[in-house]
């Protein structure tokens, strides 16, 4: 989870170099902003999809059970730190 919080910190900050095709072509990397930040709103008739750029947290499953986990220190518009894998772990921990 750290490791993927820091290549969504990267992806935003757009410091990803472009995948290119046989050394020559690059591809378009904008794909990759809707990786994370990104759910399904159920409808009545049709769902929407939402995103939002900058999320917080991530959502955990576990036995049945959803869980909002936070995973940046730092309050909200001021430069966002992940926690440590530790953090992390510890969190998990008391979900499982």
């Amino acid at each position: 989870i750290h490791h993927m919080l820091r290549f969504k910190d990267m992806v935003e900050a757009e410091k990803l170099e472009p995948m290119v095709i046989r050394g020559l072509i690059p591809l378009c990397m904008r794909q990759y902003e809707r990786m994370f930040g990104t759910t399904r709103i159920p409808g009545r008739e049709c769902d929407t999809l939402e995103h939002t750029k900058f999320s917080r947290h991530i959502v955990v499953c576990s036995r049945g059970h959803y869980y909002k986990l936070d995973v940046y220190h730092g309050a909200k518009g001021t430069m966002l730190k992940p926690y440590s894998t530790e953090e992390i772990e510890q969190q998990l921990a008391l979900i499982m």
